[in-house]
């Protein structure tokens, strides 16, 4: 499956398969800069006539990718989750929090959303670059299933935050946006 690959500020290219995507989130883990937001989305992202605004319903995958130990996996679309593997522990009280590159700006991450390793994160961007489907390495807070039925509504709540300052809820995601003005 091709999938669209988008990181640092308007960064993007299409990938053609598992094994260059599995090169170019390697090459991108090592960035001196430090850990970085990746986001993975279906080939129609890649459509001349997609429309930006199509992003927040469209099954997509951002990664918190670069650090050594910990990311993160922020599932988008109809039903958004954050993904965890339940046997690692949160990040430990008193550590730094993490900061991701987010298109230039700072994302800051603590316990709640670095619930994931780095390997799970890997794994699970190869998953759904081969799927297209919210992967199954992990699990995902929102307890429901992956594909919502049709009738249901997205809600406001389901919406990503911009990186344009906007804050996110500190409670469900654990993670900082700068203010700015």
């Amino acid at each position: 499956m091709i999938v669209a690959m988008v990181w640092g500020r308007g960064r993007w290219r299409a990938v053609h398969g598992i094994a260059e995507l599995e090169a170019l989130l390697a090459r991108l883990a090592l960035i001196s800069t430090g850990p970085h937001v990746v986001g993975l989305y279906p080939p129609r992202f890649l459509e001349p006539d997609f429309r930006p605004v199509n992003v927040r319903t469209s099954p997509s995958l951002q990664l918190g990718i670069g650090h050594p130990v910990r990311g993160f996996l922020y599932w988008t679309g109809p039903v958004s989750s954050l993904g965890y593997e339940p046997e690692l522990p949160p990040w430990p009280d008193g550590e730094s929090m993490i900061e991701f590159d987010y298109g230039g700006d700072p994302l800051v991450c603590g316990p709640t959303l670095t619930r994931v390793t780095a390997g799970a994160v890997r794994d699970s961007a190869l998953e759904y670059a081969a799927t297209g489907e919210r992967p199954t390495r992990v699990r995902w807070r929102d307890d429901q299933p992956a594909k919502p039925r049709p009738d249901q509504a997205l809600p406001a709540s389901a919406l990503p935050a911009r990186h344009s300052g906007a804050r996110t809820d500190q409670t469900s995601m654990s993670c900082r946006f700068p203010r700015y003005g």
